[in-house]
């Protein structure tokens, strides 16, 4: 018969209750707690409001705080992971309102054949040590503590529970759809277990929490390096790896597998430099050096732009840094350049760099490119870099070199003044 540990009587528990069977048996496990019923109305059924406020009324009847929400999705979010993206936002939402309360849990009805389906699913597409464990009894988010106290039960043990305690709950036909991944392993995978072993969520259990284990040796040494270091991160074992790519882009919506992973690793490894990697459709991630980082697709557009000074000013650039234009000496600490002239001065062209431009230097000329790269300047800072020209003639990159000059008793100053995001 199910129980529950009288390890959690005197917390505050808020606990995530859809109206299906698990999470009403959960309930009512938990019904003499003190206890915060969360809700979350994903708007993805008809039944979804009557369910809703089957579940209010419940919760008034007895005196139970009742939280809601209603989940709303654009068509494009509905087509890209639907499920992750449900996933997040209904996290949020939990931890919302263990904030609001100041509860000691969060109580989720995930149960023994949910953590069987999960190990399963994340075998089979690949993931990290801590992902092949899937979930344990208790674990922390973030800060927030969660309980799963169904998972020593499986299917069979909580239909006997609602049944024999006649509990009201709600079906939710998509459960029993072959169009998500985890109801395939529901209906073909999980029976054929149970034939072999009947108990056989308690074996994975066992597994869960001995990869676990193993898992907090490698996140003592992980946590000793996370940092976007190139050279740090290579050298480490693959499993070390995997744990600090895993904690450093943790915080984005990226499908991180086992194939994922290995690709970032052999861009890291990679002998070229300067390298970006398509991780999602917004975002990439773009190797320097010996650093990297994660950028946002719109940060990659390198449209060509071009600015015609024809007075003294500001001029600003598409990435908001500026080019100060001024008769007057700069007392700053910015990068100055000063221009001489002999006739006309005006006008002066900004623009980025393109293909074949040179710069003349004491000795000779040299391709900008060539500059940048023997001073292993980033591929990104290159693309964005404005080009200060003067009668055709390169005279300044701000920040990286001045173009040999004659010098005359006619002379300007230029200021650059870099944008706040590329500090």
């Amino acid at each position: 018969m199910l129980k529950i540990t009288k390890k959690y009587q005197k917390s505050k528990i808020v606990i995530g209750v859809s109206t299906g069977i698990d999470s009403m048996v959960l309930l009512n496990l938990l019904i003499d707690h003190s206890i915060i019923v969360a809700h979350i109305n994903h708007n993805r059924r008809n039944e979804s409001y009557q369910e809703q406020n089957y579940l209010k009324d419940f919760c008034l009847s007895r005196k139970i705080p009742f939280e809601t929400i209603t989940l709303n999705f654009t068509d494009e979010e509905l087509k890209n992971n639907f499920q992750n993206l449900a996933r997040v936002k209904r996290y949020q939402f939990f931890f919302e309102i263990i904030d609001k309360y100041q509860a000691d849990y969060l109580a989720l009805a995930h149960h023994g054949d949910d953590l069987i389906e999960t190990v399963l699913m994340n075998i089979s597409r690949g993931s990290s040590l801590k992902g092949y464990g899937a979930f344990l009894p208790e674990s922390t988010l973030n800060k927030y503590k969660i309980i799963r106290p169904l998972i020593y039960y499986n299917k069979e043990n909580i239909l006997e529970y609602a049944n024999s305690h006649k509990i009201i709950y709600f079906d939710d036909c998509s459960n029993n759809q072959d169009l998500y991944t985890r109801n395939r392993y529901r209906k073909n995978i999980i029976p054929f277990l149970k034939k072999e072993n009947k108990n056989i969520h308690l074996k994975y259990l066992q597994y869960s929490k001995t990869i676990f284990d193993a898992y907090e040796i490698i996140e003592e040494k992980s946590n000793q390096l996370i940092d976007y270091n190139v050279l740090e991160i290579t050298k480490q074992k693959k499993i070390i790896q995997y744990d600090i790519l895993s904690k450093l882009l943790k915080d984005f919506p990226i499908e991180l597998s086992t194939n994922m992973l290995d690709n970032i690793i052999d861009v890291l490894k990679s002998p070229h430099p300067n390298l970006k990697l398509n991780l999602s459709k917004n975002f990439f991630l773009v190797k320097e050096y010996d650093t990297f980082k994660v950028v946002d697709s719109s940060e990659l557009t390198n449209d060509d732009y071009e600015i015609v000074a024809d007075s003294f000013g500001i001029y600003y650039l598409p990435d908001d840094s500026k080019i100060i234009i001024s008769e007057n000496i700069p007392n700053n600490n910015y990068s100055n350049f000063k221009l001489c002239y002999n006739e006309k001065v005006f006008p002066i062209i900004i623009r980025n760099r393109k293909s074949g431009d040179k710069i003349k230097l004491t000795k000779g000329t040299k391709k900008v490119k060539d500059l940048l790269i023997d001073l292993k300047i980033t591929i990104t800072k290159r693309n964005t870099l404005p080009l200060i020209f003067h009668n055709d003639i390169l005279v300044w990159i701000p920040t990286i070199r001045q173009a040999y000059q004659l010098k005359t008793n006619n002379c300007i100053y230029l200021t650059y003044e870099e944008s706040q995001n590329e500090k």
